[in-house]
C-alpha cells in the first residue's frame, strides 16, 4: 500500500472520530455530507503537512509509519467530545479554535507533539480554515443537506444585540402617530409575547395571531409592537417583518428573500420557498427575534415565516377568524382586536380635529356612533371634517353625509397608513375591497345586497338574509345558487360578518356601507 492511500485512509477514520459527538443530535444526511467535506479537508491537510508540495514519493515508505503514527495520536484526541466540538464550532463559525490545554490532552495519552513532525497549532488551524471554505461553499448549493444552520447553529447564540435604528427587516409600517384607546390591547399581546424571564429556558414556539375587521388597526398594532422599546429588549436581535396580502404567492417568496437576504446571504435565485424557509429556521435557531408577519388571507401562505426558534416569537396578523385559528398555536392564542369603543373613537377623532370636536361636539358624537369605531375611517373623516370647517363649508351636511354616502369610501388613508393597501392609489374602499375580492361572484354579490338592510347597527337573521337574496335578478347570477347558509358561513369565515346569536348575524356600519356601494359599482 503506497503512502497517499494510506494518507487517505488515517484521513477518513479521523473523518470518522471527529463526528463521533454528532451521530445521537444530527441528522443522518447531515452527518454523510460534513463527513465527506471533513475527510476531504483532512486528506488535503496531512498530505501537505507530511508531504509537502512537489514532494518525490519514490521510496518514502517512512511516510507509511509516519501517518500511522499522527492517527494513533490524533485519533483519541479528535475522539474526545470537548475537543472535535470545539474544532468543529470554530470552523463553523469561521474563529480560531482555543486549545489552552492541548499539550495537557497529549500528555494524558503519552504523546510528544513533537514526534509529530509538524507543528500542531499550525496543523488544527489549516483544517479549521479550509473546512469553513467547504461547508460555506456546500450549503449555497440548494441540494445540500446541510444548509445553513451547520455553518451558525452552534455559535451564534451570542449574537449582539441590533442597534434600535437598524432593529426592523422588512417594509414595516412606521410608528403610529396615534395610539389611541389601544394601550390594554398593547399590554395584553405584550404580555403574551415576552417570556416571562430572561434566562435562556427555551420556549415552544409561540405563534400569537391578531384577528379583527379591515381597517380596525390590526396592522398599526402590529406596528407599534414593531417599534415598541420594551418588546425590543425583550427580542435584540431584531425584528422580521413581512406583508402578505391577497394573492400572495410571489409576495411570499419575495419576503422570505427579504430576510434571508438580511440575515444570511444573497438567496439564490433558483431556491424554492421550502428552501427559503429551511435557511431561515437554520439562521433564527439561537436568535431572540420577533417574527410579524401582517394581513395574511391563507394559512398555508403563513406557514414558510413560522420558523423562528425557541426563543423567537410570532405575531400574525389576519382578517379572517378561520386563518387565525389556522395558524395561531391554539384558540388561546387568537388575539381578537375589537372596534374601539365610543371614548375612545371621540377621543381619536379630537386628537386629529381638535376644533371641530370643541364647536361641534353633539354632531361629531353622532358621527363616531355611525362609523362604529373603526379607527380608519375615523380618521378618514376626521381629515375631512378639518377640511371642511377650514374652507368654511358645514360640518353638519357633512356629518349628515358620511355614513350614509360613498364619500367616505372615495378618500384615501392618511399617509401613514397607506401600507394597508397595494394600489396605486389607495382609497378606503380598496382596503375593504381585498376581503371581499377573494370570495365568488356568487358570494359577491350576496355581500353586497346585505347593503340593503337598515338600522343602526345592522344586526338580521338567516331567513331575512336568505329572503333579500331570494329577489336577486337571475340575470344578475351566472352560476349555481348555493344555501344562504353557505354564504353565511363563508362571510363569518372571511370576517366579513360577526355571529350576535343563533342565526343572528351582524354587519359593521362601514361594511354595510361599501356593501351598498359596492351593489351600485356591480
Amino acid at each position: 500500500m503506497d503512502a497517499v492511500t494510506v494518507i487517505a485512509s488515517v484521513a477518513g477514520r479521523l473523518a470518522g472520530q471527529m463526528l463521533l459527538s454528532k451521530l445521537k443530535t444530527w441528522r443522518r444526511p447531515e452527518v454523510v455530507e460534513l463527513r465527506k467535506i471533513i475527510e476531504s479537508v483532512l486528506h488535503e491537510v496531512l498530505s501537505e503537512h507530511l508531504i509537502g508540495e512537489g514532494a518525490d514519493l519514490t521510496g518514502r515508505a517512512d511516510l507509511i509509519d509516519r501517518a500511522q503514527h499522527v492517527e494513533s495520536a490524533l485519533s483519541p484526541l479528535l475522539a474526545r467530545t470537548d475537543v472535535a466540538e470545539r474544532l468543529l464550532d470554530a470552523a463553523l463559525a469561521g474563529t480560531t479554535p482555543a486549545f489552552d490545554d492541548l499539550d495537557g490532552l497529549l500528555r494524558g495519552q503519552s504523546t510528544d507533539r513533537r514526534s509529530l513532525g509538524f507543528d500542531l497549532d499550525d496543523f488544527l488551524s489549516d483544517v479549521t480554515v479550509r473546512l469553513r471554505t467547504k461547508v460555506l461553499a456546500a450549503v449555497k448549493r440548494s441540494s445540500s443537506a446541510l444548509f445553513h444552520h451547520v455553518v451558525i447553529g452552534t455559535l451564534d447564540s451570542r449574537l449582539p444585540t441590533v442597534p434600535a435604528e437598524n432593529r426592523v427587516t422588512g417594509l414595516a409600517l412606521p410608528p403610529p402617530q396615534h395610539f389611541v384607546g389601544r394601550e390594554a390591547d398593547a399590554d395584553h399581546l405584550r404580555a403574551r409575547l415576552i417570556p416571562p424571564s430572561d434566562d435562556d429556558t427555551p420556549r415552544l414556539q409561540v405563534v400569537t395571531a391578531v384577528q379583527g375587521l379591515p381597517g380596525v388597526g390590526k396592522s398599526t398594532m402590529a406596528a407599534f409592537l414593531a417599534h415598541d422599546g420594551e418588546i425590543g429588549r425583550a427580542f435584540p436581535h431584531g425584528i422580521l417583518w413581512a406583508n402578505l396580502g391577497a394573492g400572495a404567492k410571489e409576495q411570499t417568496r419575495t419576503e422570505l428573500a427579504r430576510w434571508v437576504r438580511a440575515l444570511d446571504q444573497e438567496p439564490d435565485p433558483s431556491w424554492p420557498v421550502p428552501h427559503l424557509s429551511s435557511r431561515l429556521a437554520a439562521v433564527l435557531r439561537h436568535r431572540r427575534m420577533l417574527l410579524i408577519v401582517d394581513d395574511v388571507f391563507a394559512a398555508d401562505e403563513a406557514a414558510p415565516f413560522l420558523v423562528g426558534g425557541q426563543h423567537c416569537a410570532h405575531v400574525v396578523t389576519t382578517r379572517q377568524p378561520a386563518v387565525a385559528r389556522g395558524v395561531a398555536s391554539g384558540q388561546h392564542q387568537v388575539y381578537p382586536l375589537k372596534v374601539l369603543t365610543p371614548q375612545a373613537s371621540f377621543a381619536l377623532v379630537e386628537l386629529l380635529a381638535p376644533e371641530v370636536t370643541t364647536s361641534h361636539p353633539e354632531e361629531v358624537r353622532a358621527l363616531v356612533k355611525r362609523l362604529d369605531g373603526l379607527p380608519l375611517v375615523l380618521q378618514v373623516a376626521a381629515n375631512l371634517l378639518v377640511g371642511y370647517m377650514g374652507a368654511g363649508l358645514s360640518v353638519q351636511s357633512l356629518v349628515d353625509a358620511l355614513g350614509r354616502d360613498a364619500q367616505l369610501l372615495a378618500q384615501a388613508p392618511p399617509p401613514t397608513l397607506a401600507g394597508l393597501v397595494n394600489e396605486t392609489s389607495p382609497t378606503v374602499a380598496a382596503v375593504f375591497s381585498r376581503s371581499v375580492s377573494v370570495l365568488d361572484a356568487v358570494s359577491q354579490l350576496r355581500f353586497a345586497y346585505l347593503g340593503s338592510f337598515g338600522g343602526e347597527p345592522r344586526i338580521f337573521t338567516l331567513d331575512q338574509a336568505a329572503a333579500e337574496w331570494a329577489a336577486i335578478p337571475a340575470t344578475d347570477v351566472d352560476a349555481a345558487m348555493p344555501q344562504p347558509e353557505d354564504t353565511i358561513r363563508e362571510l363569518v369565515t372571511r370576517g366579513l360578518l360577526e355571529t350576535v346569536g343563533p342565526g343572528t348575524y351582524r354587519l359593521h356600519a362601514v361594511l354595510a356601507l361599501y356593501a351598498h356601494w359596492l351593489l351600485g359599482n356591480l
